[in-house]
């Protein structure tokens, strides 16, 4: 799960080197690799870091009681919060920031039989909520990245026959 930073020096990424599923930083100019933070003894594991526009920030999911959460935390590993409170019946992954920094889109998904993932987003402001969900009338939508002029996203998606696929849209 790697991801750039906006500046292109570094990149947080997903190891289970120490034993468990953590978010390091890869810091190019020194080859330096330090983890982020040792994740609460309730979170089982940590994926998708994405860093904020500005740098100072990165959202990732935290896997807790059997689900995935959206959480954040500074770029040094502090201040780390639930970012979206959506309860034990889904799972909320692949956090990605809107180009401004004032939203984190993420996917989301019923658990259970045929559930799929739908898009959803939140203000940065509202930290603790439950989001809002995008309606786009494509399901599942998952991993979903913006061009960096802001107009296009590309997700993970599924074709009328069920087939995985690569989606592009305004």
């Amino acid at each position: 799960d790697p991801a750039w930073s906006p500046d292109g020096k570094h990149v947080a990424f997903v190891s289970v080197r120490t034993g468990s599923s953590r978010i390091f930083i890869f810091e190019l100019a020194t080859n330096a690799i330090v983890s982020l933070i040792d994740p609460p003894a309730d979170v089982e594991e940590m994926r998708y870091p994405a860093w904020s526009p500005f740098g100072n920030q990165l959202a990732y999911s935290a896997k807790r009681f059997g689900v995935y959460q959206i959480w954040s935390m500074s770029d040094t590993g502090d201040g780390q919060e639930q970012f979206v409170r959506s309860g034990l019946e889904f799972w909320d992954t692949h956090p990605v920031w809107s180009m401004d920094g004032t939203n984190i889109w993420f996917s989301r998904r019923r658990l259970g039989p045929g559930g799929k993932y739908y898009l959803m987003d939140i203000s940065f402001g509202d930290r603790g909520g439950e989001g809002t969900r995008q309606d786009f009338g494509r399901l599942p939508i998952v991993n979903i990245h913006f061009s960096p002029d802001g107009f296009w996203m590309i997700f993970e998606g599924e074709d009328e026959e069920d087939n995985p696929d690569i989606f592009i849209m305004t």
